[in-house]
C-alpha cells in the first residue's frame, strides 16, 4: 500500500467511480411527509441551476454563522448573543431543506454524477463542527473535555456511516424512525429555543442541577454522546456481521484497521491537557474537525471508487503528538503549535479537494457549479 498525506484516485478507481450508484437507507416518516413539499419546491429552481450550487448555497449561511460565533465568542467563556443562535437555527433549517433539494435538482436536470455525491457528503461532513458548537452553546456546555467529546461523537458517527457504506454498499441515514432530517431539525429547534432565552438566564439554567451532582448542560452532553455512541455501535455491528457472513475474521480485522485514523482523534479527546482544552478550545475544535473531514472524505471516496481505504494517515501523527505534548508544554507554546497545525491541516484539505475535483472533472466531463448543455437536453 502506497502511503501519502492524502490519497488520490488511481486509474481503476476513476473507472469504478464512474459507475457508482448511491444506495441510502429507506425514508423516515418525516422524509416521506416532506417529500411532496420538496417536489413542489424544486420546481421553482431554474433548469440551469447546478445541484452543487444548491448544496453550497445551503451550507454557506451555516458556515457564516460559525464564523460569527467564533468572532463574537473567541472562547466559550463569553455569553453567546441571542441573534447568533437564532441566525444559526434559521441557517440550519435552510440547509436541511437545500440538502434535500440538491439531489432532486440533479435528477430533474439529468446532471447526477459521482462528483455531486462527493460534494454533497463532503459538505455534510463540514456541518459536524457548526452543529456541535451551536448545540453546545445553546445548552451551555463550556470548554473542556466534555465539549470535545460531544464534537468527536458527531465526527465518529458520520465517519462510521461512510465506513458502513464502504463495506456493505448501503449508506446508513437513519436509526429506526429517526434519521438525519429529524436530527437536523431537532438541533435547529434546540438552538432556536436557546436563542429565545436571555443569555444570562440561559447560562444560569445550564449551570443548574439536572439531577444530584449533574448540571443541565452536562446532562445534555451525556445524552448527546450516548445517542451518537449507540448509532456508532449499530454501524459497527452491521459491518462486522456483514463481513463475518461474507469473508470471516480476516475481513473484520481488515475493516477494523480503517478505524485507526479516526480513533487517533478519539485518543486525543482523552489526552489533551485540560489547560489546553480551556485556553485553546476553538483551535483544538477546528484542528479536530479539519482532520475528521480529511479522514472521512477519503472514506467517502474509497466507498465510491471501490478502493481500499488508506488506514495509515500521516496527518494523524501530529495530532497525537501535540495532544500528548500538551501535557508537558506550556499553554502558550502548545497553543501556537495547535494553530500552526490547524492552518496546515486546512491547507492539506484544500490541496486534496482541488486535486480530486480536477480528477473527476477530467474523467467524467462535469463541472462543479455548472450544468453542461448535454445534461439538460
Amino acid at each position: 500500500m502506497t502511503i501519502s498525506i492524502a490519497r488520490f484516485l488511481s486509474k481503476s478507481g476513476l473507472e469504478n467511480i464512474n459507475g457508482h450508484k448511491y444506495k441510502p437507507s429507506e425514508l423516515t416518516p418525516l422524509d416521506q411527509a416532506l417529500r411532496p413539499w420538496l417536489d413542489w419546491l424544486v420546481e421553482f429552481f431554474p433548469m440551469w441551476l447546478a445541484p452543487n450550487l444548491v448544496t453550497f448555497s445551503g451550507v454557506g449561511p451555516v458556515l457564516i454563522s460559525l464564523c460569527l460565533l467564533f468572532w463574537q465568542c473567541p472562547t466559550t467563556a463569553e455569553l453567546v448573543p441571542r441573534w447568533i443562535l437564532l441566525l444559526f437555527a434559521v441557517a440550519a433549517s435552510f440547509y436541511i431543506i437545500m440538502d434535500a433539494l440538491d439531489g432532486k435538482q440533479a435528477r430533474r436536470t439529468g446532471s447526477s454524477s459521482p462528483l455531486g455525491q462527493l460534494f454533497d457528503h463532503g459538505v455534510d461532513c463540514m456541518t459536524m463542527l457548526p452543529y456541535s458548537m451551536f448545540g453546545a452553546s445553546a445548552v451551555g456546555v463550556s470548554a473542556g473535555r466534555l465539549l470535545l467529546s460531544c464534537q468527536m461523537a458527531a465526527h465518529m458517527g458520520f465517519f462510521l456511516a461512510q465506513w458502513q457504506e464502504h463495506h456493505t454498499g448501503i449508506m446508513a441515514t437513519k436509526f429506526g424512525p429517526i434519521g438525519v432530517t429529524e436530527v437536523g431539525f431537532s438541533m435547529a429547534a434546540l438552538v432556536m429555543v436557546g436563542g429565545l432565552i436571555e443569555p444570562q438566564t440561559r447560562q444560569d439554567f445550564a449551570a443548574g442541577p439536572f439531577v444530584s451532582g449533574v448540571s443541565t448542560s452536562d446532562a445534555f452532553a451525556y445524552v448527546w454522546i450516548a445517542s451518537a455512541s449507540v448509532a456508532s455501535l449499530c454501524s459497527l455491528g452491521t459491518v462486522f456481521s456483514h463481513l463475518w457472513k461474507r469473508d470471516g475474521v480476516s475481513a473484520i480485522l481488515r475493516a477494523a484497521l480503517d478505524l485507526f485514523p479516526t480513533m487517533s482523534l478519539v485518543f486525543g479527546v482523552f489526552v489533551w491537557s485540560e489547560a489546553s482544552l480551556i485556553a485553546h478550545s476553538r483551535a483544538i475544535s477546528c484542528f479536530t474537525a479539519a482532520l475528521a473531514f480529511l479522514f472521512t472524505a477519503q472514506m467517502i471516496l474509497s466507498s465510491m471508487s471501490l478502493e481500499d481505504y488508506q488506514w495509515v494517515q500521516p496527518m494523524a501523527v501530529p495530532y497525537v503528538f501535540v495532544s500528548v505534548a500538551s501535557l508537558v508544554l506550556s499553554t502558550d507554546f502548545s497553543g501556537t503549535a495547535i494553530e500552526v497545525l490547524t492552518v496546515f491541516a486546512f491547507g492539506v484539505n484544500t490541496w486534496w479537494l482541488f486535486g480530486i475535483i480536477g480528477q473527476l472533472r477530467q474523467r467524467l466531463g462535469v463541472r462543479v457549479f455548472h450544468i453542461a448543455k448535454r445534461s439538460v437536453e
